[in-house]
């Protein structure tokens, strides 16, 4: 019986850029990672056209890409009351 897959939040490895993800990446031995895509959508000179550079550097290191992550206006992760009240899609007047 599979285990499953075991991966990584990039932004929880504070990258600034592709290379530094992938090195923290590599350094981690995970098998998958969940990709942050604000930095993408924000910083597209440094994270690469359309997320080339990133998917690039996560490719070379034949890891699997588990899903993308975005963040929601308010979403606020200090104590699990706020996560239930403001976390992901859940306030409708932030949509």
């Amino acid at each position: 019986m599979s285990m499953g897959l075991i991966g990584v939040c990039s932004w929880s490895l504070v990258p600034e850029n592709p290379q530094m993800l992938a090195i923290r990446l590599k350094e981690t031995a995970v098998e998958g990672v969940q990709l942050a895509l604000g930095p993408l959508v924000m910083d597209p000179e440094t994270w690469g056209h359309q997320g080339n550079d990133v998917m690039a550097a996560i490719a070379n290191l034949d890891l699997k890409m588990i899903s993308g992550m975005m963040a929601t206006e308010g979403e606020d992760y200090s104590s699990l009351e706020s996560i239930r009240a403001t976390g992901g899609i859940r306030p409708n007047s932030t949509w």
